[in-house]
């Protein structure tokens, strides 16, 4: 069962092998899309939307370089296909331009059709090994894995799947060398890693680490063999990318120059590894592994919060990578369950430790599984580089398991008994697995409305969650995309937080027209002179003042407004957060003036105004019901109660929503200009409306 059959190795079998990999891989993603096809809020244009803000992204670059503009505006920039994360873009303008399909449909199926290729690898790894059958069943379970399938769904229309693909290519090539010991391989890998950072900017990080790996041990275990250790020279220039730029052509005349003199008789096996020595010790400090890798290490390792530091003043903001959710560290069970479901990882790590035992070149998949262990302090993102030797090993220790039973019917079945309850849990997880689009109609058609009313220049302000759908959608600017500094997004906390509309008006303006620096040095200047944190804010004028600004006001964005409204309330000398309330029950149900908060038994008595809880009794101050009118400003009830309670009660009729909230949350602009449409009329004016957005357009 470990052995190649000559079966095993026909084109054919291979070939159809893998396109069962693909077509397993294409289906169990395409539960989903059955299971969703019905929901008319999921879709744009007729097609499911997108499933990852940064998918927008790359979407909006798909547009820009398919059409001249959105909506008029020729500013938003399309990508050039050969810079760093282009990949998945011109892998997207290459197959809108072969099919003609809508870009919402490129950008929905192809991450779908794409995800089937890391399986086809991890089987090819297996069947070069020596292990066919382990190769094909880590597959299986690669393909199916919970973090994997996160994060090549449907609509994740994002660099993910380069970030996998490139260093699994890699191993394998390398593997074929040592194979082979083809030097043509070699150069072919070399080509692989010049182009790396265009399908993912970050591949250099991963695959140095493996080719340092690859060539330890070569150095250790085929010391004396010149190609091999030949193949070593072939490859470093590739690697070059660190604090020195090589042009291209430099790079492709000393991989040329490496080939030839590995190719010729002036030297031997011995005097080529000196070379080989020398070349690391010489390349190694040059290559994106070196100098970048630190800085990356520190940003998820050691995130804390941003510090701005000048003028004597010291300010402390939340950092963006806190409250990014996969930047967040992981337990080793959840690692477990994201990597392979059912069984725990040690017994995966068994069978690889097993697998390098039999096939010493199966090292090679270490630094995977070691960056993948990252996660426990680093992020469930660093996840997904284990799901290959987790997958591969796990199978690999089904085949050692089945080569103990004597019966070769039996040894040759049990494998695929052992990982059935594991490819059912993963694909029973995929189909219930809930993943509504980043951006639902209601707030799709709000946003391209707001494109045809406004104009190229306007800007939309928005959490910064919303950036790439506003580029996306209306094709206008706003303050904050994919990303923000701590210093944006305290701003915008603020703005949506404040009690004050003359406050939000004046942060608004301020931000739009003078930039968030602008901001921090007036609120220096404030607290040197001792006035209110945003005094004098509404005298800030900037460089290009624009000549509108509005505020975009989802209604989904009350699931994330507690983790927004933190990062405002907050002191910022001290760096200490401020305590509020605001809780929105997943489940609940009103029966007889009472309210049953399924998710903790709590019960909300709107008899005698009180939250009965395991802890005790809390009084209500007010409880508002509130009925979504179209067209009409919103309906709302307001029963009151206690005068020395400072938590509220909103029941969102049309929304079916229940919140719980203190005095100053339910004050704070969002909650009063999206659920009770109450603004300040000399400041702003509501512009588009439905139930589930709002747009106001700045006076």
């Amino acid at each position: 069962m470990t052995g190649n059959k000559s079966y095993k190795n026909s084109s054919q079998f291979l070939l159809l092998t893998a396109l069962l990999i693909l077509l397993f891989s294409i289906a169990i993603r395409s539960i989903w899309i059955v299971k969703s096809d019905s929901i008319s809020l999921y879709k744009w244009n007729n097609e499911l939307s997108i499933t990852t803000n940064d998918a927008y992204h790359y979407a909006t670059l798909l547009k820009k370089s398919l059409q001249e503009n959105i909506h008029g505006n020729t500013g938003i920039k399309a990508t050039k296909f050969f810079d760093n994360n282009s990949g998945i873009v011109l892998t997207g303008y290459l197959l809108q331009k072969l099919t003609g399909l809508p870009i919402e449909t490129i950008t929905y199926y192809t991450p779908i059709v794409l995800s089937g290729l890391f399986g086809v690898f991890i089987f090819l790894i297996g069947h070069t090994l020596g292990f066919t059958v382990a190769g094909f069943i880590g597959s299986l379970i690669a393909v199916s894995s919970k973090i994997y399938f996160i994060r090549t769904r449907g609509g994740y229309f994002d660099t993910d799947i380069f970030a996998l693909l490139v260093p699994i290519i890699l191993i394998y090539f390398l593997l074929k060398i040592i194979n082979s010991e083809s030097k043509n391989t070699a150069v072919f890998v070399s080509a692989l890693l010049m182009i790396q950072s265009i399908l993912y900017v970050n591949n250099p990080l991963i695959t140095t680490s493996i080719f340092l790996v690859y060539s330890a041990y070569i150095l250790l275990a085929h010391s004396n063999n010149k190609q091999l250790l030949g193949s070593i020279l072939i490859i470093a220039p590739s690697l070059i990318g660190g604090v020195i730029s090589l042009p291209v052509s430099i790079k492709i005349a000393l991989i040329i120059s490496m080939y030839l003199l590995v190719n010729s008789s002036i030297l031997n096996a011995h005097q080529i590894k000196k070379w080989v020595l020398v070349t690391l010790i010489a390349i190694i400090p040059l290559t994106d592994f070196a100098t970048k890798g630190w800085s990356k290490l520190t940003t998820y390792f050691l995130p804390g919060d941003t510090i701005s530091n000048s003028d004597s003043i010291e300010l402390s903001y939340v950092s963006f990578i806190n409250i990014v959710e996969e930047a967040q560290t992981v337990s080793i069970e959840i690692f477990s369950e994201l990597t392979s479901i059912v069984i725990d990882s040690p017994f995966s790590i068994a069978g690889l430790l097993l697998l390098i035992n039999k096939r010493r070149e199966g090292i090679l998949l270490i630094p995977l599984l070691i960056i993948g262990a990252v996660a426990l302090y680093a992020g469930e993102r660093f996840t997904l580089y284990a799901v290959a030797p987790i997958s591969f090993g796990l199978a690999y220790l089904f085949i050692c398991i089945a080569n103990l039973i004597k019966l070769k019917q039996i040894r040759v079945l049990l494998p695929f008994l052992m990982v059935a309850p594991i490819l059912y849990s993963n694909v029973s997880y995929i189909y219930n697995y809930e993943a509504p689009p980043v951006v639902i109609y209601d707030e799709a058609l709000v946003l391209n409305k707001f494109g045809e009313i406004s104009e190229p220049s306007d800007t939309l302000l928005a959490w910064w969650d919303y950036g790439y759908p506003i580029h996306y959608y209306s094709g206008r600017n706003t303050i904050a995309a994919g990303g923000a500094s701590a210093q944006d997004m305290y701003i915008l906390s603020s703005i949506f937080s404040s009690q004050s509309p003359q406050t939000t008006y004046d942060l608004s303006r301020a931000i739009s027209d003078a930039g968030a620096q602008i901001i921090e040095d007036k609120i220096k200047s404030n607290i040197k002179n001792n006035h209110n944190m945003f005094y004098g804010i509404k005298h800030i004028e900037g460089d290009s003042p624009k000549d509108s600004n509005y505020i975009f006001l989802p209604y989904r964005m009350l699931g994330i407004f507690s983790k927004i409204y933190s990062i405002g309330n907050r002191d910022l000398r001290s760096g200490k957060e401020k305590k509020h309330t605001l809780y929105i029950p997943k489940k609940f149900h009103k029966k007889n003036g009472m309210i049953y908060i399924d998710d903790n038994k709590e019960i909300i008595d709107l008899k005698d105004g009180t939250i009965k809880t395991n802890d005790g009794v809390i009084p209500i101050s007010k409880y508002f019901e509130i009925s979504y009118l179209d067209k009409e400003k919103p309906n709302q009830n307001i029963v009151k109660y206690s005068n020395n309670s400072n938590i509220n009660v909103i029941y969102l009729k049309s929304h079916e929503q229940i919140i719980v909230l203190d005095t100053n949350i339910l004050n704070s602009f969002f909650i009063q200009a999206f659920f009770f449409e109450n603004f300040d009329k000399n400041l702003m004016e509501l512009s588009i409306r439905n139930k589930f957005s709002l747009i106001y357009k700045l006076k």
